[in-house]
């Protein structure tokens, strides 16, 4: 999904394509794929949300521990 975003830098303003990715990964691996996206993504400051879920089916859990461990 592309939008459109605003940034004033230091002395104008820029209009530039932005994304809107969702990527799910274990709590424990969050610090790494924070890195790893501020590292890689070569935006000025790239929007990083992360959301914690409190509810989901085990089995989804499971699958995504063991996907992001392979």
């Amino acid at each position: 999904m592309g939008s459109h975003g605003r940034r004033p830098p230091e002395s104008a303003t820029r209009r530039d394509a932005e994304w809107q990715v969702q990527i799910r990964t274990a709590a424990d691996r969050l610090p790494a794929l924070v890195e790893y996206l501020r590292t890689r993504l070569g935006d000025d400051v790239p929007e990083i949300i992360a959301s914690q879920i409190v509810r989901r089916r085990p089995d989804h859990l499971s699958w995504v521990d063991e996907q992001t461990r392979s």
